[in-house]
């Protein structure tokens, strides 16, 4: 055989192989921006979470301790009160407490929340690329079979 009809067999196969590599380096760079901008918007998405979390909690405890004033000032003024309005000014205070508790366990579940729901994005990539991978390493080993 000439070496022309050798060159014009394996030209396909070359062809292929050279295909393959191409969309290799193309599938691992898409990879890689979708994975770039899935961190990217996950950081600002957490970041802003942890920003409102933040404002809330600190409004959350301003107004408690604005009711705590104005429950401090009316029991000053209301010194000569019965015992049974005491305990009632005790369970407020209370109840109080426990509901500020109770926000910061809610706003805690939501921080965690958007955590959690990030995860499945990144887990659902990871899948995606693993799936790629796994397909370009096919493509190659049957290229190199050949």
């Amino acid at each position: 055989m000439s070496s022309k009809t050798e060159t014009s067999i394996w030209a396909p196969l070359q062809g292929a192989v050279a295909q393959a590599r191409t969309l290799d380096r193309r599938a691992r760079k898409i990879a890689q921006q979708t994975a770039d901008e899935l961190y990217s918007r996950s950081e600002t998405l957490f970041t802003e979470a942890q920003k409102r979390s933040a404002r809330t909690v600190k409004a959350v405890r301003k107004n408690v301790a604005a009711a705590l004033e104005t429950i401090d000032s009316r029991t000053r003024r209301l010194s000569d009160v019965p015992d049974w309005a005491w305990q009632q000014l005790e369970g407020a205070r209370k109840q109080l407490s426990d509901a500020e508790i109770q926000l910061r366990k809610g706003v805690e579940v939501v921080a965690r929340g958007l955590h959690v729901a990030l995860d499945k994005d990144v887990d659902g990539l990871r899948r995606k690329l693993s799936h790629l991978e796994k397909r370009v390493n096919e493509l190659s080993g049957e290229s190199k079979a050949a």
